[in-house]
């Protein structure tokens, strides 16, 4: 029992420590220009620095996460087809959770290959969808 809630600590503490970070702006091309790289690069911080696979798992969830909700906006793909793909990101979150939980907050290199092959392929299904008509917008 110790070791399961010891397991779930670190599951609430690698998602608030990701979520914490995912927080901060992505600064454009323009702003990283004249800003200081130190301050405003997004993985120039000590959870990306600790946990860089991790880190970048996640970075990709985000932007598949933000191009599902952009292409519903857009009219390029159904309510379903959205939740359908939201349902595989959480899957793969789920995933890269429980090979962290498995060791000791980190993965390992073949664990985030296989990570992103799943985020590739995801890529893919969302690229799919959002263009299967040619104006591309949903049949009503």
């Amino acid at each position: 029992m110790r070791n399961i809630l010891k397991a779930g600590f670190a599951a609430s503490a690698l998602t608030v420590a990701f979520l914490a970070t995912a927080q901060t702006a992505v600064p454009t091309p323009a702003a990283t220009a004249t800003a200081p790289t130190a301050v405003t690069a997004p993985g120039n911080s000590e959870f990306a620095q600790k946990h860089p696979r991790i880190y970048e798992v996640n970075q990709r969830l985000h932007a598949e996460r933000e191009r599902v909700q952009a292409d519903f906006k857009a009219g390029k793909i159904s309510a379903m087809e959205a939740k359908e793909l939201m349902k595989k990101a959480r899957k793969i979150h789920h995933e890269e959770l429980r090979d962290a939980i498995k060791n000791d907050g980190h993965l390992s290199k073949a664990e985030q290959e296989k990570l992103n092959h799943e985020e590739n392929h995801l890529s893919d299904e969302i690229h799919d969808k959002a263009s299967h008509n040619e104006d591309g917008k949903i049949k009503k």
